[in-house]
């Protein structure tokens, strides 16, 4: 678990070090979930030897989950408002936008509904 780590502390404590500054934000935040999603797995797939090898790895794919779910939020809203701020969505959009973006496990795939 201790491999996981610097690979999601690096998106989170700074995403344009970790990224291509010239990529659109959309492309970054995608990469970003794709990055999320295969630590998911590797992380759900992996067995641990100890109790506090399993609680740490809970609490991992929890956190990667939660981190997963925010990415995919950010990536579906398409404007820019407080602190959420998009180069290639710059204007706020009102009538489209006020309201909850809520997130479902499927079996397939997570899919995100607003």
């Amino acid at each position: 678990l201790r491999a996981f780590r610097p690979k999601i502390q690096i998106i989170f404590q700074d995403p344009y070090a970790s990224r291509s500054p010239r990529l659109p934000v959309g492309e970054i935040i995608g990469e970003a979930v794709r990055e999320l999603d295969e630590l998911l797995k590797a992380l759900e797939s992996s067995v641990p030897d100890s109790l506090e090898a399993l609680r740490l790895k809970t609490e991992a794919c929890h956190l990667t989950g939660i981190a997963l779910l925010a990415c995919r939020a950010a990536l579906e809203r398409t404007e820019s408002r407080g602190v959420h701020y998009r180069a290639d969505y710059p204007e706020r959009r009102d009538p489209e936008w006020k309201k909850h973006i809520i997130f479902t496990r499927g079996t397939d795939k997570e899919t995100g509904t607003w």
